[in-house]
């Protein structure tokens, strides 16, 4: 799990550091660290620091998947009611409320709009077939998952990426049924940078009894230019080049900027949405 790092510094730049240290026994790649980039902070990472006999180091950050904000069906579903719902691969399917036929009509596609029953009597009947609907093999079948606490609904992107941050349209009559409203978009997707700077390769000159000089130049810093946008999470990889136990070091150093995150909003064609 990523180790959070300590927030509510105000609106300000300054500079921050982490380091991680483990023991490697293996040749292949394995986990250094990693921490969690804030939804509302920026990173300027401009040195990475390694030791270590031999091996190599790897930086790589993850990006996060959209979600929506929970809402709340108040009652069964209003009959005729539509809600339009986008994935992050521009997948559009437009979802209607039909009347009550004990779960035969959830998912099965009517007039080009898949269909959701609006409960037998109570809220969470209706949150459970729109649930079905979303998740059906002709509804957005695991691109968008949703999660149900009683009639209340939380609505989740699959793929990471800022692409997920799609529109979300809900006519009068769908909102008018909720107790807690929709929101009009997914937030807070991101674009991971994947293999992020490449290999810093840790060369065996570094073993016990290699040259002094040598082991000075590669144990020194590596400057980079490396911008990164949360939320996401930052990850040091390291892999061993001998057959032995060895201990192993990272750090990284940058300055975080904490702003206010806003999100471009992408409708059904990937293009960035202008309400205007």
């Amino acid at each position: 799990m990523a180790r959070s790092i300590a927030t509510g510094y105000g609106e300000q730049v300054f500079t921050d550091s982490q380091t991680w240290s483990a023991t490697v026994a293996t040749t292949g790649e394995t986990t250094l660290g990693n921490i969690s980039v804030p939804e509302n902070e920026q990173w300027n990472i401009y040195a990475i620091s390694c030791s270590g006999y031999g091996g190599e180091y790897r930086l790589d950050c993850t990006g996060n998947a959209a979600s929506a904000n929970m809402f709340e069906f108040g009652g069964i579903g209003t009959v005729g009611s539509t809600i339009k719902l986008v994935s992050q691969d521009e997948t559009v399917k437009t979802y209607i409320c039909v009347a009550e036929s004990g779960s035969a009509l959830d998912g099965v596609i009517a007039d080009g709009k898949v269909q959701f029953e609006a409960g037998a009597s109570t809220a969470t009947h209706a949150a459970v077939h729109f649930k079905a609907a979303v998740e059906h093999a002709d509804g957005h079948n695991g691109k968008i998952t949703v999660t149900l606490s009683g009639a209340e609904i939380t609505m989740a992107q699959n793929t990471v990426g800022k692409e997920g941050n799609t529109v979300i349209d809900a006519d009068n009559e769908f909102e008018l049924n909720l107790d807690a409203g929709i929101a009009d978009q997914f937030t807070g997707g991101t674009d991971g940078l994947s293999a992020l700077v490449g290999k810093f390769i840790q060369n065996d000159v570094l073993k016990a009894g290699g040259d002094d000089l040598l082991r000075e130049v590669y144990n020194a810093p590596y400057a980079t230019d490396i911008v990164i946008s949360g939320p996401c999470v930052l990850t040091m990889y390291v892999s061993n080049a001998g057959a032995t136990s060895t201990t192993t070091k990272g750090m990284i150093q940058y300055t975080r900027l904490i702003t206010k995150t806003a999100y471009d909003r992408y409708d059904e064609n990937g293009v960035i949405y202008d309400s205007e």
